[in-house]
């Protein structure tokens, strides 16, 4: 489901060849899983790991986290971490995108999501000190394994109504998740959330005009320097990742929705050389646009 992508000096997994649905994998945890062989590498999507049973040790960022049972692991995208260490525990691991919880809601959109929603707490910013672990109360985790089993069974069988099912059950997941994440991120994300979510409204508002880290500094008050290191410490990416992410979204949604052509997209997104958008898309989903498109209708 997940490949590395590209080499970098520290490889980025992400999303290819996921056919029809949503952008959702989800796993059970054994000792031969491809995740303890991997060595440290960050996502282009969200991670979520729950550990059953069990120990070692799991490296998140600069953490080295003990692993126990009851532990629930949520990783951002941008962030690295290291299983091997905790070789032979079990559990699950669920991988996924914005827009698998809603389709053609980016992740910026979901990190201002309005309240009342389910808002992906658990992910605007790893809980460093922790490795971004969060511990499930023993009344609480076989109903958390119990959503899991759900979620597993709904992508492995495809029945009538299958995708909305299987974002139904990654929503419950996410509730219990967040509810257990908010007492300590309401501490921790409350100071910046503000002005990130400034910056995500400005991106929204012109993602598709040619725009730059300058252009949202200026915008949110505040010095690029000063603007980049705020939004990678909370969100795991750059302000011009984001740029490129909510540009993303709306590249799929016109590769399969409508019938223009590449070049057109591309310029419609803010892009002047098609090439560029062409490389950068593939960068991003393994193939390029032409063949995102027909591989998706």
């Amino acid at each position: 489901m997940a490949k590395v992508q590209r080499p970098s000096a520290l490889p980025i997994l992400s999303f290819a060849d996921v056919g029809d649905g949503p952008r959702l994998d989800v796993s059970r945890l054994t000792a031969d899983h491809p995740v303890f062989a991997h060595a440290p590498h960050g996502h282009g999507f969200f991670e979520m790991m729950y550990i059953v049973r069990g120990s070692g040790t799991h490296r998140v960022g600069a953490a080295r986290v003990p692993v126990r049972p009851g532990d629930l692991y949520v990783i951002p995208p941008g962030e690295a971490h290291d299983a091997r260490p905790m070789r032979g525990a079990e559990g699950y691991m669920v991988l996924f995108t914005a827009d698998a919880l809603r389709p053609g809601q980016s992740d910026a959109e979901a990190f201002v999501a309005l309240p009342g929603e389910v808002l992906l707490l658990s992910f605007l910013k790893p809980l460093r000190a922790l490795g971004g672990r969060i511990r499930v109360p023993p009344a609480l985790r076989g109903v958390l394994v119990g959503h899991l089993e759900a979620l597993l069974e709904e992508l492995a069988r495809r029945k009538l109504g299958w995708i909305e099912a299987a974002r139904a059950r990654l929503g419950l997941v996410l509730v219990e998740a967040a509810r257990l994440a908010a007492p300590m991120l309401g501490r921790v994300t409350a100071a910046h959330r503000p002005l990130v979510g400034d910056v995500f409204r400005f991106i929204e508002a012109r993602y598709a005009r040619p725009i730059t880290l300058v252009d949202v500094a200026r915008a949110v008050g505040k010095s690029p320097a000063y603007l980049t290191d705020v939004v990678r410490r909370e969100t795991g990416r750059t302000v011009g990742g984001w740029i490129i992410e909510r540009r993303m979204v709306e590249a799929r949604r016109r590769l399969v929705e409508t019938e223009a052509p590449v070049a057109d997209i591309a310029e419609a997104l803010g892009y002047e050389d098609e090439s560029y958008f062409a490389r950068r898309f593939r960068q991003l989903h393994g193939v390029s646009p032409s063949a995102f498109r027909a591989r998706e209708r």
